[in-house]
């Protein structure tokens, strides 16, 4: 039998993969997968147990903290932020489909 002792176990859970629409006061419908929670599982070195929330970038793999659920005006900047590169995706994808759709108008190869 082999024993692995850890000072520091932290977990990270991703709500909309199990299909919630809230999680701790977080509306994951507005987030989607953009959002994780870190939990301190185990510390033997300090407190344990606490939960923070995360905004996650998968394009970049990068993490931000998010406020507290109660921070209504904290957490309207971050869905702003959602929309606006939700909007912005989109926008480039038009762009790029209509060069493509002229290219194969004209001719052109790329």
């Amino acid at each position: 039998m082999i024993t692995i002792v850890v000072n520091i176990l932290m977990g990270l859970f991703s709500p909309a993969k199990f299909g919630l629409r809230e999680y701790l006061g977080y509306d994951i419908t507005k987030f989607k997968d953009r959002i994780r929670f870190l939990e301190m599982c185990n510390n033997r070195d300090g407190e344990a147990g606490g939960i923070i929330a995360l905004y996650f970038d998968g394009a970049t793999c990068t993490f931000s903290e998010l406020p507290p659920a109660t921070d209504k005006v904290g957490l309207q900047r971050w869905y702003d932020k959602i929309e606006r590169e939700q909007h912005t995706n989109i926008s480039m994808f038009i762009v790029k489909l209509k060069e493509r759709f002229y290219d194969r108008i004209t001719h052109k190869k790329k």
